[in-house]
């Protein structure tokens, strides 16, 4: 099948600085969301409203099924090219949603059932000794009886 890059056709120089462009971007979106008072600000706001924040636990099955169903549109519409603006917009939204709701599902019937097993199931685990509650040592008893 025939996905189409973005950066085909570019030359050497012009494809580095393009994707030197893509990774200034993604490290400037990021730079507010690592740095900086935890709790207050607009890009801490936006990114713990729960849509974002939802999208932040699907977001490696949105990466991981993304490219596929780019594939598979293309495939839908007979690998029409897809060069104007509109047919780009409609493509980016198609593929978005496709991604989104795959991304959900799998989440919900792989990854999270995975993750909760997990959590009761680690045989490279070491087991830390059991530690008393309370640290005060324990009253001195008689073994005589009164």
């Amino acid at each position: 099948s025939h996905v189409a890059d973005p950066l085909k056709g570019l030359s050497w120089e012009n494809a580095i600085e393009t994707r030197a462009l893509y990774g200034l971007f993604a490290f400037f979106l990021l730079v507010p969301a690592v740095f900086g008072p935890q709790d207050r600000g607009l890009v801490r706001r936006l990114l713990s409203a729960w849509p974002v924040a939802s999208l932040g636990v699907i977001s490696y099955g949105v990466y991981l099924w993304h490219v596929a169903w780019i594939a598979e549109v293309f495939r839908w519409a007979g690998h029409k090219h897809w060069s104007t603006a509109d047919s780009f917009v409609i493509l980016t939204v198609l593929v978005l949603a496709l991604s989104v709701a795959s991304s959900t599902a799998s989440y919900l019937g792989v990854e999270r059932p995975v993750l909760r097993l997990k959590d009761g199931f680690r045989p490279w685990r070491r087991v830390a000794p059991p530690t008393t509650a309370d640290p005060s040592p324990a009253p001195a008893t008689s073994l005589t009886s009164p």
